[in-house]
C-alpha cells in the first residue's frame, strides 16, 4: 500500500466517524482573504467532528485554539473556513498519517496597509471580515508625561492566528476589530497551523 492510498483510508475513516457523531459545517475556500466567506467562496456542506484530545476525554481547554477534527480530508485543504453550529474554524494543519488540527475562531477583523500616492497615504485592503483566533498578551501602560492626571491609559496586545498564506501580511499593516478598534501588526510567525502574529492597539 502506498502513501497516498493509505491517506485516503485514514480519510475515509474520518469521514465515517464524522457521519455517525459530528454535525455539517459550511465549507469555503478562498483565493483571497478579502471576504472569505462569500457565497461564491462555498463548496458545500462537510461533517465535521472536534475534539480536545484524540480520546475524547476532556474539554478544551481555556485559551487553546486548537482542536483535532474528524472530517473527510480529501474534501478540505489548509485555510479552509469552517461555520457550523459550534463557530467557526479554521484547518490549520494537515500532516500525512496524523489528526487533522483546526482552529476555533473567536472574532473577525479587517486589514490594511497604508500605501503612499504622492505625499497621500492612503489605505490598501488587504483582508476583510477575515476570522481569526485572538488572544490577550498583555496590556501596558501608557503615561503621560506632562499632564495633572497620571492615571495612564491601557495598551492591549494580542496574539492572532490567521488562515492566511505567508507573505499575505506586513508589520505595520492596520488591523481593525468588529468595534472599530485599530491595531498595528506587530510580528508574523509562519507556522504549520497558520501565519500567527502579534498586534497592538494603537493609542488614539
Amino acid at each position: 500500500m502506498d502513501g497516498a492510498t493509505l491517506q485516503n483510508r485514514i480519510y475515509a475513516g474520518y469521514a465515517r466517524a464524522a457521519a455517525k457523531t459530528g454535525r455539517p459545517y459550511r465549507l469555503y475556500r478562498a483565493d483571497s482573504p478579502l471576504h472569505p466567506v462569500d457565497d461564491g467562496n462555498y463548496l458545500g456542506a462537510v461533517n465535521c467532528l472536534f475534539a480536545a484530545d484524540k480520546d475524547f476525554a476532556v474539554p478544551n481547554k481555556f485559551k487553546i485554539p486548537t482542536r483535532y477534527l474528524y472530517a473527510d480530508g480529501r474534501q478540505l485543504r489548509p485555510r479552509d473556513i469552517l461555520l457550523g453550529p459550534y463557530g467557526t474554524f479554521f484547518i490549520g494543519d494537515m500532516q500525512p498519517n496524523l489528526p487533522i488540527q483546526a482552529i476555533k475562531c473567536n472574532d473577525l477583523i479587517s486589514i490594511d496597509r497604508p500605501v503612499y500616492e504622492g505625499t497621500t497615504v492612503v489605505p490598501e485592503p488587504i483582508a476583510f471580515a477575515l476570522p481569526l483566533f485572538r488572544q490577550l498578551k498583555k496590556v501596558d501602560i501608557k503615561r503621560p508625561e506632562f499632564a495633572a492626571n497620571t492615571a495612564g491609559t491601557a495598551i492591549s496586545e494580542y496574539f492572532g492566528f490567521l488562515p492566511i498564506a505567508p507573505g499575505t501580511v506586513r508589520q505595520h499593516d492596520i488591523i481593525s476589530d468588529q468595534d472599530g478598534r485599530l491595531y498595528e501588526l506587530d510580528t508574523i510567525d509562519n507556522t504549520e497551523i497558520g501565519v500567527v502574529i502579534t498586534f497592538r492597539q494603537t493609542q488614539v
